[in-house]
Order: C-alpha cells, then sequence, then structure tokens
C-alpha cells in the first residue's frame, strides 16, 4: 500500500510541475502537445526513480 501511494505522490507532483513547466515555457498554448510531454516526462521520472531499487533486488 505505501509503494502505491509513493507512486501516485510522484505521478501527481511530476505532472503538476510539468505541466507548468512545458504551459507557461515551452508550448504557450498548445495544450495537447503539453498533456502528453508531461505523460511521458512523468513516467521517465518514475521509472528512473523505481528502476535502481528493481535492478539492485533482482541482481543482488
Amino acid at each position: 500500500m505505501l509503494f502505491i501511494a509513493i507512486l501516485f505522490m510522484i505521478f501527481v507532483c511530476f505532472f503538476t510541475l510539468t505541466m507548468f513547466v512545458n504551459y507557461f515555457f515551452i508550448f504557450k498554448r498548445n495544450f495537447k502537445k503539453t498533456i502528453l510531454v508531461s505523460i511521458l516526462m512523468t513516467i521517465i521520472s518514475i521509472i528512473s526513480h523505481f528502476l535502481p531499487m528493481i535492478l539492485y533486488q533482482t541482481i543482488f
């Protein structure tokens, strides 16, 4: 349950931050592209957060 809560909080925080950054500084008014890039950046951040932990458990 804690794992799901951490995953959800990371998703919410990174998605919100990337939405603001993409909307105000990069894409201006292209909202569809802003959402797609925000989802992609959020997935990359979640993978980079949990991949070392999973690899460490499987290797060692």
